[in-house]
């Protein structure tokens, strides 16, 4: 093993934390054996995506069991496609109590001029989580 396998071998130890036997380091020598080997000695994390995507899909559902159905609800859908200013409060009200989050703020502000309201489901759903 040449001295850059070495410095990388060391690299590897580092950015993930491992300690690389020598004998194990020797067979290290496609990039696909390093990464089977540290993908087996990694502790696996559970995969339940981040809070925004869990909450992006929630609001999504809620909103098909409040109705807004005539609408494809992607992450950059905004607002103002679902309810208009005045109906907002009572469609928000609806997605809440369907969407089952007794969590989720009670009021979320209107998106206009000057305010920090969510203007898109993708803006939503952060300012949700």
């Amino acid at each position: 093993m040449g001295l850059d396998s070495v410095e990388l071998v060391m690299g590897f130890e580092e950015a993930f934390g491992l300690a690389i036997p020598d004998r194990d380091a020797a067979q290290l020598i496609t990039p696909r054996h390093v990464l089977e080997y540290v993908a087996a000695r990694l502790p696996m994390a559970p995969t339940d995506g981040c809070a925004t995507q869990r909450t992006f899909y929630a609001l999504r559902r809620g909103l098909r069991a409040a109705g807004v159905a005539q609408v494809e609800l992607r992450p950059a859908t905004p607002l103002p496609m679902l309810a208009n200013r005045w109906g907002w409060t009572v469609l928000w009200t609806r997605v809440r109590t369907t969407a089952g989050e007794p969590g989720w703020p009670e009021q979320v502000p209107w998106p206009r001029r000057g305010n920090t309201g969510p203007r898109t489901l993708a803006g939503l759903a952060r300012y949700v989580a």
